[in-house]
């Protein structure tokens, strides 16, 4: 049972939001962190290096963003109708 001035509206809103935001920020990240790593690739020559640095620091970037996102969706979707009004 969900709260008085809750809707489900007010969930599927979250939860797009933070679907379209994760995604881009993910994608984002991920071309920052490849396209530096691959620079650094480039010039030093260790591609093997890049292969394993460069998607596990955009992977964590990418959780960051996400979790940045999700307390911003949540704090604005949520809790601001849950929260008293003064």
């Amino acid at each position: 049972m969900l709260p008085a001035p809750l809707k489900e509206r007010d969930f599927v809103k979250a939860f797009l939001a933070l679907l379209l935001a994760g995604f881009l920020g993910g994608v984002v990240a991920g071309m920052v962190f490849g396209g530096i790593f691959g620079a650094i690739g480039a010039f030093t020559g260790s591609m093997a290096m890049v292969q394993i640095v460069a998607p596990v620091l955009s992977g964590l970037a990418g959780l960051a963003l996400s979790y940045m996102f999700f307390r911003l969706f949540v704090l604005r979707f949520i809790v601001r109708k849950l929260a008293p009004q003064k």
